[in-house]
Formats: structure tokens, C-alpha cells, sequence
């Protein structure tokens, strides 16, 4: 893809005070908001974006922008770099570019991407380098394209990713906190989404939950991506880059879980501060089979925002539901709100019984779309994501377990399966890029 001239500046330190007038006495904080990633980062991280996400963030934490102040640092060839993965794969496709070098023992020791990234990082001044550091995890397109992938492999890159960058910074966890946002990368339209690829890509999902719920890490989901349109570089839904209009629905999604998750920097008095931010959508928490075509399944609701949306079009034909077990994936065609925040799923197909059957909600590579389809220059392509999710009163759209649940669980089943053991067991591996020439690029 083209660089634009405002993305390849070494350096994006956006700290411009809001219109507040200044207090002689406000007391002084300082903190940092990184941006890490690939192609999707780099065009998530425009001037316009970067600045709605500094002011939204001083606003939640009560930051007057002079005193108090947020700095975003990013900017392509120094934290984000296209077309790029972290680990290295023989699988990987066009000889992408890795950050990390294999070292002896199945370790990693920093590649040419990765010392450029850690070199930027000891550069900053003293008084950056040593506030606290919120870190944006969108990097995660390319390795799923790796076949040799494993949720193992990837929770050890991420951690040692991270204990690298917290090295640079010389702090700790506590002060250094990663909000992963997972982008639904579709690197072959019409075909990923239906054979091994979802795995894969399954797999950094369930890593990236794995990693929130460890509290010693310091990680949370920092935005629910599957909603988005992913037409940035291409005439056509579902490609492989994040719009403009992608970008801005997420920078409130950010804002509000860096907020909450920076709570402890904030004014008195402040949205984050009283708890009074709207974060987490309703999420699904249990479903039972009615019948061999239908599902029930329980949401529960945040206190911020306890109602539903009435459903849209590509939701009430049920966009994003599907059952997986194995190899076998059968998506929903129907969706009904019930009372009780419930919802009925109508399937053409009938279900799978098999034990390890299993519901989830943006399985793979996780677009949230109708399930409907037409064909330009011979690729299989999709309809918008955005609006197509269930959403809260807030705007905030669904999100499940990343291990699906079982049926007839009464709370969230978190139930480790084999799903990303199956990588080689579902049939032919069709799932590496293969864009007609011309059409986009990786």
C-alpha cells in the first residue's frame, strides 16, 4: 500500500492542550498512549484519529490537556511497519517480514523490525520514557496466516513482545497495561472464514482473553473490531484494511477502555474515576438447543447500559452466530430478541450433537456480517460489518467467550478445547492470500 506523507513522520507526539483555561495549581500527570501494529495500525493511526483519541481520553480521565496530558506515540517505520508478522513462518506468504529472528531453543531474539522498534523506544526523553504506558495491540493479520501457528506459540511471542517493550520503557506490568484489539483480517474473502484459516485466527482471539485474565500482565480487550467494514484499501467489503470510517467508530471503543483502564491517573471526580464509563457491550453467557434448528442463548447486559438495541436487518438474519464442531461450522440464518435479554437463533442446517459442538460469535476471522455475498473480479466478497452486530444502548456491540460455549452452561464457559489443535485437520489448507493480481495487496 501507498505510505501517505502524514504516517512516515518519525515521530507522533500529540499533546495539544484542550480549551480549558489553566490552573497554577492543577497537579501534574503524564501519560502515554503506543500504538504497535501493521498495515492496519499504520491506517487506524491518522492525525484526525490520533487526536480524537488523546482528547477523548483527557476528557474521561478529567486531564485539563495542559497539566494533565495524554501523548500518543506511533508512527510507520519506528512502532508499525505493513506487512509484517511477529514470528517468523516458513508458511508465511510473499516473504513477509518478521519482527522477531528465530534464536536457539524455539526462543526469539529481535529482528531488524524489532531492535528499530525497541531503538525508538530508548530514544524517547527521560520524562516520556518513564510515565506510565498504555500499549494498542493491532498486529495480528499476518500471522494468522502462518500455518505453524498454535495458541502457545503465540501467547509466548506476545509475552515476550511485551517484556521487551516494558525493558525499553524500564517499567513494570503495573505501569504498562496492552489493550489488544483483534482485526478481522480476511487475507482470502469467501474462503477463510470456511476452512482452516478460522483456527488460526481463533487462536490469537482466545490468547488475547487468556492474556486479559491475567492480572499480573496488565492486558485487557481494548475494542470489539468484528463490526467493521474492512474496506479501507479496496472498492468492496471485507478486504484486508480498516476504513476511515473503521478507525473512528473504534476511537470511542478505545478511549473508553484505556480510560477505565487507566482509572487509577485520573482526576477526582472524573468519568473514569466515578466508574460512570460505558465499556462492555452485552456478551454472551449461555445457550441452550431448543430445538435441532434453534438455539436459545442468555446475554448479560453492563450496568452502564443494561438495554438492547432493537436488532437490525444483518443481525435478525443472524450475523455473527455460528456452531462449530471439528472441522464442521454451521451458521445461523435467523435471530430474535426475547424478552429476558435472550435471543433465538434459527438454523437451516440441522445442528451438530456431537459433546464438543460449541456456539460462537465471531468465530474466526471474526467479520460480523450478513451471510450473503456477491462475486466481483471472481473473489467472493461481503457486506458491511458496521451495524451489523447486536448492540447495547450505548452503542456497544456483542462479544462470547473466545472458546465458545457449550450448551446448557449456566455462566461462561471458558472450557479449553481442542479448536486450535485442529489446524491440520480440516481438509485442504485454502486459506493463504491469493488476491487476483491487481485487486489489493498484503
Amino acid at each position: 500500500m501507498t505510505r501517505r506523507p502524514a504516517l512516515i513522520a518519525a515521530l507522533l507526539l500529540i499533546s495539544a492542550a484542550l480549551a480549558q483555561p489553566a490552573q497554577a495549581a492543577a497537579p501534574t500527570r503524564k501519560i502515554n498512549v503506543l500504538i504497535r501494529g501493521q498495515s492496519n495500525a499504520v491506517l487506524f493511526a491518522t492525525p484526525a484519529n490520533l487526536v480524537a483519541l488523546r482528547r477523548q481520553l483527557e476528557i474521561l480521565l478529567g486531564y485539563d490537556g495542559v497539566h494533565q496530558t495524554v501523548t500518543i506515540l506511533g508512527s510507520e517505520g519506528r512502532t508499525m511497519w505493513s506487512r509484517t508478522a511477529l514470528i517468523p513462518s516458513a508458511s508465511l506468504p510473499r516473504a513477509t517480514p518478521t519482527w522477531f529472528d528465530p534464536a536457539p531453543g524455539g526462543t526469539w531474539q529481535p529482528g531488524a523490525l524489532d531492535a528499530a522498534f525497541l531503538a525508538f523506544i530508548k530514544s524517547l526523553p527521560a520524562p516520556i520514557r518513564a510515565a506510565p504506558t498504555a500499549t494498542l495491540w493491532l498486529h495480528n493479520e499476518s500471522d494468522s496466516c502462518s500455518l505453524a501457528l498454535t495458541a502457545d506459540l503465540w501467547a509466548r511471542a506476545v509475552r515476550h513482545a511485551m517484556a521487551e517493550e516494558r525493558a525499553g520503557l524500564g517499567q513494570p506490568a503495573a505501569t504498562t497495561p496492552v489493550g489488544f484489539i483483534y482485526v478481522p483480517f480476511n487475507f482470502a474473502p469467501g474462503v477463510a472464514e470456511q476452512t482452516g484459516g478460522p483456527i488460526r485466527a481463533q487462536a490469537i482471539k482466545q490468547v488475547f482473553q487468556d492474556l486479559a485474565a491475567d492480572t499480573p500482565f496488565n492486558a485487557f480487550v481494548a475494542a470489539q473490531a468484528g463490526d467493521t467494514n474492512m474496506n479501507g484499501t479496496t472498492a468492496f467489503f471485507g478486504g484486508l484494511h480498516m476504513s476511515a470510517a473503521d478507525g473512528a467508530q473504534l476511537v470511542a471503543r478505545m478511549a473508553a477502555s484505556l480510560a477505565t483502564h487507566l482509572a487509577g491517573y485520573a482526576q477526582p471526580g472524573s468519568p473514569a474515576a466515578l466508574g460512570a464509563i460505558a465499556v462492555t457491550g452485552p456478551r454472551a453467557i449461555a445457550a441452550r438447543v431448543v430445538t435441532p434448528h434453534s438455539i436459545t442463548v442468555q446475554l448479560r447486559t453492563s450496568t452502564t447500559a443494561a438495554d438492547l438495541r432493537g436488532l437490525s436487518a444483518p443481525a435478525s438474519v443472524g450475523a455473527g452466530w455460528s456452531v462449530v464442531d471439528g472441522c464442521t461450522q454451521v451458521f445461523a440464518s435467523t435471530a430474535t430478541a426475547l424478552p429476558g435479554h435472550q435471543i433465538r437463533l434459527g438454523f437451516a442446517k440441522t445442528l451438530p450433537t456431537s459433546p464438543d459442538a460449541r456456539l460462537f460469535y465471531a468465530y474466526g476471522v471474526g467479520r460480523i456480517i450478513a451471510q450473503t455475498s456477491k462475486a466481483i473480479a471472481g473473489v467472493t466478497v461481503e457486506g458491511p460489518g458496521q451495524g451489523a452486530a447486536i448492540y447495547d444502548s450505548a452503542g456497544l456491540p456483542l462479544s462470547a467467550d473466545a472458546y465458545g460455549l457449550g450448551f446448557g452452561a449456566a455462566q461462561d464457559d471458558g472450557r479449553k478445547t481442542a479448536i486450535a489443535a485442529q489446524t491440520l485437520a480440516c481438509g485442504p489448507q485454502t486459506d493463504l492470500p491469493r488476491w487476483p493480481a491487481g485487486l489489493a495487496a498484503l
